[in-house]
């Protein structure tokens, strides 16, 4: 090929190499994900800048510094595909009621929508002081809350 293919402006090549050497989605996902025809990523891969960006991908995903990353990531993925299922069983009149439950606190725990649970009804931190006063039988302790500086003033 002499010329270049027509490549999409917004293309993030970084991105695309990094799912490329992840190996986690099959290439016709990719190309979809990014717009791209087949012809394009081959056009990609003779360009000496997009090959060092994915060899760099490739070298970083394999790395054994980065087994947390590949697991999140892979755990991740797998959540995500378990979604229709999870929603499928909570939109079921046929799943019983306990399983439905589960399934609603499953989904909005990945969601983050559950209500928070204040731990004491304030904003500050809770500190223990506990004094110790040599020649004295008993510790005193003081309970109590640091307030926040724009409640101390």
């Amino acid at each position: 090929m002499t010329h270049a293919l027509a490549i999409p402006p917004n293309l993030q090549k970084a991105h695309l190499a990094y799912e490329m050497a992840s190996n986690l989605l099959e290439v016709e996902e990719i190309l979809q994900r990014h717009e791209l025809t087949r012809e394009q990523l081959d056009w990609l891969c003779t360009e000496p800048d997009f090959v060092q960006m994915l060899k760099e991908s490739k070298q970083q995903w394999s790395s054994p510094l980065n087994v947390r990353e590949r697991v999140r990531i892979k755990a991740a993925m797998a959540a995500e595909d378990g979604l229709a299922e999870l929603y499928g069983l909570f939109r079921s009149v046929e799943t019983p009621a306990t399983q439905r439950l589960d399934a609603y606190k499953q989904l909005t725990a990945l969601a983050d929508v559950q209500p928070r649970k204040e731990t004491d009804g304030g904003n500050g931190s809770m500190f223990s002081l506990t004094i110790n006063v040599s020649g004295e039988a008993q510790a005193v302790t003081i309970d109590g809350t640091v307030a926040d500086s724009a409640e101390a003033s």
